[in-house]
């Protein structure tokens, strides 16, 4: 696929990748209340922490968008970000660097910097996912094991955020594209 035809699609994926982590943000900074029902997970002192891998269901208007998310240096202006999902059986990254100071979008396996589409301000993208990590990790800081789970009573919408490993290991290699 050339660069025209990555840079339309990748348009679009952004928007689904950053409604569902918007969706998955508000949904915990609105409601709280969400709790622990068991499941994989090690408990740990996700407020002390400095990497998080976790992977987050958003279910919306009877969607639901899986992304893993990842993250390193939290609560820093160095935070490294990634964020991968599946959409239409297409991989999809989206990779936002504060130790960088850059950004990349990946489609499947092609990659793309936020300096080579001017559209994107890496700065616009990089406090909305920083404060949308530090939003999950200050929802989550009654967590102690299993799966955290939230269902908005208005809207319907819910989270379910599991798989949360507190001090992962995360290379270089995550946060670079590949």
């Amino acid at each position: 696929m050339g660069q025209k035809g990555i840079g339309a699609a990748v348009v679009i994926v952004i928007v689904i990748v950053i409604a569902a982590a918007a969706v998955g943000g508000y949904l915990l900074l609105g409601g709280g209340g969400g709790g622990a029902d068991g499941g994989a997970g090690g408990g740990g002192n996700i407020v002390s922490a400095t990497s998080i891998d976790m992977k987050s269901d958003v279910t919306a208007q009877g969607q639901t968008i899986t992304t893993r998310i990842r993250a390193r240096n939290l609560g820093t202006e160095d935070m490294d970000i990634r964020i991968d999902t599946t959409l239409g059986g297409t991989d999809y990254s989206f990779i936002l660097s504060g130790s960088q100071d850059n950004g990349w979008i990946g489609m499947g396996g092609q990659w793309m910097s936020f300096s080579d589409m001017p559209l994107f301000d890496f700065d616009q993208y990089w406090q909305q996912y920083k404060s949308t990590i530090n939003t999950y990790v200050g929802e989550l800081s009654g967590w102690t094991g299993g799966d955290y789970t939230y269902t908005d009573p208005t809207t319907g919408y819910s989270a379910r955020i599991y798989d949360i490993a507190v001090n992962p290991s995360l290379t270089d290699s995550i946060f670079m594209p590949s």
